[in-house]
């Protein structure tokens, strides 16, 4: 969803990283307004909160601040997934790929929409086409 932090993000890219115990570590790079910018690098944890469903996490995004994110949905490949702020100020679609099929893209809004979130407040992050050479620059 649009909100101030995120909205000049181009190229953003989260990785995952299951620690066991419960834990996850999380590398976020993006550039800022241009693909043509230097990538900038924010690293994360969080837990996965133990209520049985897997889809409740808190996550510290810096030292003195956590958040807590929802999964609404995972697609059965796990090629997508909807993460939601109870507030329902925030969302975002995460995929594996750089661009989703516009069918698949609008299945997600569909989940948002359902869970009581405006669907008009979100915006597409842009990619670039194809991934980087770096190795260390791309997706896992």
């Amino acid at each position: 969803m649009d909100n101030k932090l995120e909205r000049d993000f181009v190229d953003a890219v989260e990785t995952y990283t299951l620690k066991g115990d419960s834990r996850v570590d999380v590398h976020f790079a993006w550039r800022e307004k241009s693909f043509d910018a230097p990538v900038k690098t924010h690293d994360f944890s969080g837990r996965v909160r133990s209520d049985g469903s897997n889809a409740r996490w808190k996550m510290r995004l810096f030292p003195l601040f956590s958040a807590s994110y929802v999964i609404l949905h995972i697609a059965p490949d796990y090629s997508r997934v909807a993460i939601a702020h109870p507030s329902r100020k925030f969302g975002w679609v995460l995929a594996r790929e750089r661009t989703l099929p516009e069918n698949q893209y609008q299945e997600l809004m569909e989940v948002f929409k359902r869970a009581g979130y405006d669907t008009s407040k979100f915006i597409r992050v842009p990619q670039v086409a194809k991934a980087p050479e770096d190795p260390s620059q791309q997706r896992k």
